[in-house]
């Protein structure tokens, strides 16, 4: 078997593919004996998206050399819908059937196999984070409390399609403005949903709120907003021990 692993909570590996599948239609994968990871450009180049799962953040990990591979994350997203709160999971690649496998287990097994696609644009996609996307440096790093974050997105949708960050030396503001009305928050660096907060210059850029939304409604504890004057955004958070990385263009404002 060329990959395979175990996560004690079945709802980890739910998450990170939902989180993924709302920006990407098919995922792109690596495993190697370091890990599994992913490396993806959503289908728009708006979004870039990378997962990495070191071999530590599963309690079971086998792997002996790089094997890549691609699958469809509408259908994997499908599949995980059925993982319980109990269940463990166990994914790998059966080479015998050229599928992908996971396995829900729980008092007995339940298996579903996918077809393995070829994961297209894998190398180009990690030599653009390794090369460049890793390197860049942003003018403020802001930490959040994740429930507040999504709580302050999902206002904001209700009066605009858009988002404005805000940072300058007293914290950061979330703003929207339409047709019908205005929206803000306004997390000062001294409030305790703060967590981290660097900034060397003030700065904004104006981001799709749809597209924010969808990527950190799966953030359990905190989320890292990095950017600069009207640049891409860099969004991390965890899911337990696997980090997940996005890259979101910035909009243009009317």
């Amino acid at each position: 078997m060329p990959f395979s692993a175990t996560l004690p909570k079945a709802t980890i590996w739910k998450d990170i593919i939902s989180a993924m599948a709302e920006v990407l239609t098919e995922g792109a994968f690596l495993a190697d004996p370091t890990g599994l990871f992913s490396y993806g450009l959503s289908p728009d180049h708006t979004v870039f998206v990378h997962l990495h799962c070191s071999s530590d953040a599963f309690s079971d990990y086998s792997c002996d050399k790089q094997y890549m591979f691609g699958l469809n994350l509408d259908e994997l997203k499908k599949v995980m819908r059925r993982a319980k709160a109990r269940d463990q999971l166990r994914m790998g690649i059966d080479e015998q059937k050229n599928r992908y496998f996971v396995e829900f287990i729980r008092g007995g097994v339940r298996r579903f196999e996918l077809a393995i696609l070829d994961p297209v644009g894998l190398e180009q996609a990690k030599n653009l984070y390794e090369q460049k996307l890793s390197q860049k440096s942003f003018d403020c790093a802001v930490r959040l409390d994740a429930k507040l974050v999504v709580d302050a997105l999902r206002d904001a949708k209700l009066v605009s399609e858009s988002v404005k960050f805000k940072v300058d030396e007293e914290g950061f503001t979330i703003e929207a403005h339409g047709a019908l009305g205005e929206y803000k928050t306004i997390i000062k660096k001294t409030d305790p949903a703060m967590l981290e907060f660097k900034v060397s210059k003030p700065v904004q850029a104006c981001y799709s709120l749809e597209l924010l939304i969808d990527i950190v409604k799966s953030a359990k504890t905190d989320v890292l907003f990095e950017f600069s004057e009207n640049s891409p955004v860099k969004i991390t958070y965890n899911v337990e021990a696997a980090a997940l990385i996005f890259f979101v263009a910035p909009r243009v404002e009317e």
